[in-house]
């Protein structure tokens, strides 16, 4: 979530005032972030998620409720790229 869609949904919530958890598997990037939104005074989280795992989706969001249970909005940004034809695509 270095760049692109998520960390530019997430930069632009936490400048409205929205309190944001970015849940990725990648650590370092999630890390980064949050930081970086920090920094700009904004509340942000990270926490370490496979969001190709359901149940580890359900451990995590239940924790953020516990953390903070006024959640108003969940996004969801994971995605892949697949190059290919309808023929190939599964």
């Amino acid at each position: 979530m270095e760049a692109g869609i998520g960390k530019a949904v997430s930069t632009l919530l936490a400048n409205q005032g929205a309190i944001v958890y970015i849940m990725d598997a990648d650590e370092q990037n999630g890390n980064k972030v949050a930081i970086e939104l920090e920094t700009l005074g904004c509340q942000a989280y990270y926490k370490k998620c496979n969001l190709a795992n359901q149940l580890d989706v359900k451990r995590i969001t239940e924790a953020i409720g516990h953390e903070n249970s006024n959640v108003d909005i969940l996004i969801n940004n994971a995605g892949t790229a697949h190059i290919g034809t309808a023929e190939t695509t599964i």
